[in-house]
């Protein structure tokens, strides 16, 4: 399974991931220039939690700059995740842009969002771009998340 995680940040979302699913074949962690180093701290410091025990799994981990919806990744992900990505408008088309380039007709897309910064016109965007969505509901949050404005979004390309 290959995972690309949009807008990666300090990394820890990453982390999370590669903890929770060691048999993770592939996870490519993007965000801007600037923050590739702290992503790659980040990884680097929790190397014990995120790499396999067994050298027999292979486990590739990419830290890379990805402007969105540039082309420039040249691949598709059988799961795309990023959270907060989504809440300044200029972000919407680029962001939709790098969901068509990356996903393939069975990619699963995980978007968290805080509901008072994403507005609806990002959905509508989603919908005219070919894309389903549904919010997850707060029953599979955390119930710290649970009655809050984060919502978590299960996107994906609409069959033709």
């Amino acid at each position: 399974q290959s995972v690309l995680e949009l807008g990666s940040g300090n990394g820890f979302l990453a982390v999370c991931l590669l903890a929770a699913h060691p048999k993770l074949q592939l996870l490519v962690a993007t965000d801007t220039a600037e923050h590739l180093p702290l992503i790659q701290s980040t990884i680097d410091a929790n190397a014990s939690l995120v790499l396999p025990s067994s050298s027999s799994q292979a486990q590739t981990i990419l830290v890379q700059e990805y402007l969105w919806g540039t082309g420039s990744l040249h691949q598709t992900f059988d799961l795309i995740i990023g959270s907060d990505v989504a809440y300044r408008d200029e972000l919407h088309d680029p962001l939709i842009r790098a969901l068509m380039e990356c996903s393939h007709s069975n990619t699963i897309i995980l978007l968290g969002v805080t509901m008072n910064d994403t507005k609806p016109q990002f959905f509508s965007k989603l919908t005219q771009h070919g894309f389903a969505y549904e919010r997850l509901a707060d029953h599979c949050l955390d119930p710290s998340f649970r009655g809050t404005q984060f919502a978590i979004f299960v996107v994906q390309r609409r069959s033709p």
